[in-house]
């Protein structure tokens, strides 16, 4: 039989089988059992389905790579039921049920992935690929955990390097508790503003154009001030704590002491001296005196005073000032008005005021003659730019032979000469320019304006090749030359600089300056912002151990402090400074009575082991050894007695909440409130020691010693100690 006749005839048994037995039809069949329901069995002849399966491929270490898979099981009542990724390198998978998940390439090494899919029908779907991550360079500097006090500010220093030249940070983003107090969350070094006490969590995640991350986790704690932050903090920006200045700023936090401040009423000089208004310089004195001690506005009687150092002027080149004491103090309440202004409009208010012009000599300057140099020369050595050209952190930039860049040469001066010709009083009498007599009498007390036929219209060539056309007004003339000298490269860390060593330390670091000057600059010089810049930093709040940190406290400022920390109060209600013996040839300084321009001292005087250390200490420039003794004597003599003679004329110190401190507390409580009010805490071991040794040998000598003697010796002592002399 053939092969065919064979395989018909098995069919047809098999399916005579297949129906009931190959017997007739009286054959019984036997019942069968009901069947249990079964889950959907897969199609007898399914439809293929097309699953697009993820890649094996090769990354470098800390790329992400997203696996992109898809499946179509081409029947519409099909679905995908559930999606699982096995084997090693799923640990690195931002999630194993989804899809299209990402593979964060967090370590080298060769991972294989198996993909299994399964439908709503049973069928499965499964793929394996090979993920290989190799290492490649990356420098990443990681933002670091912080501990600041309430209302600081803390800046985050972190820095990526991904060394390919084709790769760059591409976004930048910051997340988890605290992220609301961030200046901003897409930058790589936001500002964190601690308005809040408590522990913050951040998150620092940045990636590059080639889908590689770096993540980072970071801890802000921020704590209550204390006693001592806040003194040290109102060293800096007042003059001088007292307790319960010192207990605003604790309740307020830093920096909304500082807009609280600078939100106050402007503390005019000239409301203290128009009740004694004379032409004796001691009633400016008198004047500056208050205001500096009791005005309520203290930040901006600090700047003020700063400014006042930088844009000088003094009766000492100037004798016709004399005469006109009122418009000197107008002159000084002009800095105070635009202390938190913009550095831009401080300069224009200088410029205009009739004092300066007198002072450095171009007041009445005409077209047609050779125009007076003494502020053109002034304006860009010494109130804006200075004399070479600086990197951004302060240092002196260098040619290409290693020598430093003049940032202005004699035909610059020449040039700014002729903006400042035809300006002076408005208002002159009979009409003729520059008329001392003028119509409401007081020549001094309003802006200069410039008179067009008197002043230099032509061409003038100013810094950086600016141009001036020809046939422009005064008025126009003047804004270009300020424009050009505020908006100059060199004054952002040039004032900045000069701020930054008034106000905190005589050597800041170039990241200090760099710091404080790029807020200079990218706020258009808005000096509330540079302010705020200098006494948040942290080298500002947290640099006092630094042996190169703090500065000599300017005489001045240490008696301020005294009053300020003890209530001073004047019973007479006068309160002098003293005349001009007393002011400037005790303390080596007086308002507005510096022997030149320079002011009292050149920010940049160095000598003795300072230089051997190449650093700077401007204030001991007036530190002579005659000075020093006076000084000190007249510290003895403000402590132990009450001077209210005719010619030294000093408010009377309060001592009782010392007294009290230590008779309730002994000496250690005398000495913890000394340390918080006078040396902000870095009275030393050693100066405590001694402090305790004295008062033991005054109890052997004597044991009727009064705890006011007590006090009054230990005061003396702080007040001549390193400790309270230096700032830090």
């Amino acid at each position: 039989m053939s092969t065919t006749a064979n395989w018909i005839l098995v069919s047809v048994i098999l399916l005579i089988t297949a129906c009931g037995g190959g017997g007739g039809g009286d054959s019984e069949t036997t019942p069968t059992e009901p069947t249990t329901p079964t889950e959907p069995t897969t199609p007898t002849n399914p439809t293929p389905f097309v699953h697009s399966k993820a890649e094996s491929t090769q990354l470098i270490d800390q790329q992400r790579h997203t696996l992109r898979t898809a499946i179509d099981w081409k029947n519409p009542d099909e679905t995908t039921r559930s999606i699982t990724w096995s084997g090693p390198g799923s640990q690195f998978l931002d999630n194993s049920s989804v899809m299209n998940p990402q593979f964060h390439a967090t370590e080298p090494g060769e991972f294989m992935l198996t993909q299994r899919i399964e439908s709503s029908k049973g069928r499965i779907a499964e793929a394996t690929l090979t993920i290989t991550v190799t290492q490649k360079a990356l420098s990443y500097q990681e933002p670091e955990d912080a501990s600041i006090p309430k209302g600081s500010v803390h800046r985050f220093e972190s820095a990526v390097d991904w060394q390919d030249a084709g790769e760059t940070t591409q976004t930048v983003s910051w997340s988890g508790s605290g992220s609301q107090f961030l200046s901003e969350s897409d930058t790589l070094n936001p500002t964190f503003h601690a308005r809040e006490i408590g522990t913050f969590e951040l998150t620092q995640q940045v990636a590059s154009n080639q889908n590689r991350t770096v993540t980072e986790s970071i801890t802000i704690t921020v704590n209550e001030i204390t006693d001592i932050e806040a003194a040290r903090f109102l060293q800096q920006a007042t003059f001088g704590p007292s307790m319960s200045s010192i207990a605003e700023v604790k309740s307020l936090g830093f920096e909304a002491w500082i807009d609280h401040q600078m939100s106050l009423p402007i503390g005019r000089h000239i409301t203290h001296f128009e009740p004694v208004a004379k032409r004796d310089e001691k009633w400016r004195f008198h004047a500056w005196g208050m205001a500096s001690t009791y005005n309520q506005d203290q930040l901006r009687q600090r700047v003020g005073f700063a400014f006042s150092q930088i844009m000088t002027i003094s009766f000492k080149a100037i004798p016709l000032l004399y005469n006109y004491q009122t418009a000197v103090i107008e002159y000084y309440d002009m800095l105070l008005e635009n202390a938190f202004g913009s550095y831009r409009q401080l300069l224009e208010g200088v410029t205009r005021h009739p004092v300066m012009g007198h002072y450095l000599t171009y007041i009445g300057n005409s077209a047609g003659e050779r125009p007076d140099e003494n502020y053109a020369r002034e304006v860009m050595q010494l109130f804006s730019i200075g004399l070479i050209e600086l990197n951004m952190d302060g240092s002196a930039k260098l040619d290409s032979n290693g020598n430093t860049i003049p940032t202005y040469d004699q035909t610059a001066i020449e040039n700014f000469s002729k903006i400042f010709t035809g300006m002076c009083y408005p208002r002159p009498m009979n009409g003729r320019y520059c008329n001392r007599f003028v119509e409401d009498g007081t020549p001094f007390s309003t802006p200069m304006i410039f008179y067009e036929s008197y002043h230099d219209q032509g061409e003038k060539t100013l810094l950086n090749g600016l141009l001036v056309p020809a046939g422009q007004t005064g008025d126009q003339d003047l804004a270009a030359a300020l424009d050009n000298l505020a908006n100059h490269t060199n004054t952002a860390p040039f004032i900045s600089t000069l701020l930054i060593k008034r106000l905190v330390t005589s050597n800041p670091s170039r990241d200090y300056v760099r710091r404080v000057a790029q807020t200079f600059a990218t706020s258009n010089g808005d000096l509330a912002a540079v302010t705020k810049a200098i006494l948040l930093d942290k080298e500002a709040r947290y640099g006092q151990h630094a042996s190169t940190f703090g500065k000599l406290r300017e005489p001045l400022i240490r008696k301020t402090h005294l009053f300020r920390a003890l209530n001073a109060e004047d019973a007479s209600g006068l309160y002098l400074f003293g005349p001009k013996n007393s002011m400037f040839y005790v303390f080596g300084q007086a308002p507005f009575y510096s022997p030149s321009v320079f002011n009292f001292f050149m920010p940049d005087y160095t000598q003795g082991e300072l230089n051997d250390a190449a650093l700077v200490g401007p204030e001991f420039q007036i530190l002579t050894t005659t000075q020093l003794i006076s000084l000190e004597n007249i510290f003895f003599d403000m402590t132990f007695k009450n001077l209210t003679d005719k010619q030294i004329h000093y408010p009377v110190i309060n001592r009782n909440p010392l007294v009290q401190a230590y008779t309730e507390h002994g000496v250690d409580g005398l000495l913890e409130r000394i340390n918080i009010l006078f040396t902000s805490g870095l009275m030393s071991d050693d100066m405590e020691d001694t402090i305790k040794e004295y008062i033991e040998k005054m109890y052997e000598q004597s044991s009727n010693v009064s705890p006011e003697l007590i006090v009054k010796y230990v005061l003396a002592f702080v007040l001549q100690s390193p400790e309270f002399v230096i700032q830090r």
